[in-house]
C-alpha cells in the first residue's frame, strides 16, 4: 500500500492510516498505525484506564522504505476501542482551541456502558458542540466495544 501511494502521491502528499485485524476467539486486536491518532483503548476493569494504543509510524506515502511495525493488544470483554480521524482531534473551537486527544478521553467518561453506536454518536455530537458545527477536516469515528462473556451469548 505504501508503495502505491508513494507513486500516486509523491512529492506533495502523504496520508495516516490505522490498519487492524480482530481475532474475534481471543480478542488480540493486530494494528499498524501509520500517522493516524492514537486510538484509544477503554479498560474494562473499572479503573477508568484509558490506553493510547500508539506506535507513532511514518506516515504511508511519504519514503519508500518505512519500516512498519505490528503491534497488539488483547481486547478483553467489556473493553472499547475507539478510532478517529485528525478531524476530531483538530476541531477548534471559536478561540482557536483544538479538541485534542484529552478532549476525547474527557467526552468518553461515562460512556462504557452504552453501545458502540452510541459512543460514537456521543464523541460525535460533543465534537460538533465543541467546533459549533464547523469542521475542517474529515471527522470519524469508529467503536468497538467487546461485549462481556454474559451479553454476548445472549
Amino acid at each position: 500500500m505504501n508503495r502505491e501511494v508513494y507513486a500516486a502521491l509523491q512529492p506533495y502528499s502523504f496520508a495516516s492510516v490505522f490498519i487492524a485485524k480482530l481475532d474475534l476467539s481471543g480478542g488480540r486486536l493486530s494494528y499498524v498505525n501509520c500517522g493516524h491518532p492514537s486510538p484509544l483503548l477503554l479498560r474494562g476493569d473499572g479503573t477508568g484506564e484509558v490506553k493510547r494504543l500508539g506506535s507513532d509510524m511514518t506516515m504511508i506515502g511519504v519514503t519508500t522504505e518505512p519500516g512498519y511495525m505490528n503491534f497488539s493488544e488483547v481486547i478483553k470483554p467489556g473493553e472499547v476501542v475507539v478510532v478517529v480521524t485528525d478531524g476530531v482531534t483538530e476541531a477548534r473551537n471559536r478561540r482557536g482551541e483544538f479538541y485534542g486527544e484529552d478532549g476525547l478521553i474527557a467526552a468518553l467518561e461515562g460512556t462504557r456502558e452504552i453501545s458502540a453506536e452510541g459512543i460514537a454518536s456521543e464523541l460525535m455530537r460533543r465534537v460538533q458542540r465543541f467546533a459549533r458545527g464547523k469542521l475542517r477536516d474529515d471527522a470519524i469515528i469508529a467503536v468497538l466495544r467487546r461485549l462481556p462473556v454474559s451479553e454476548a451469548t445472549e
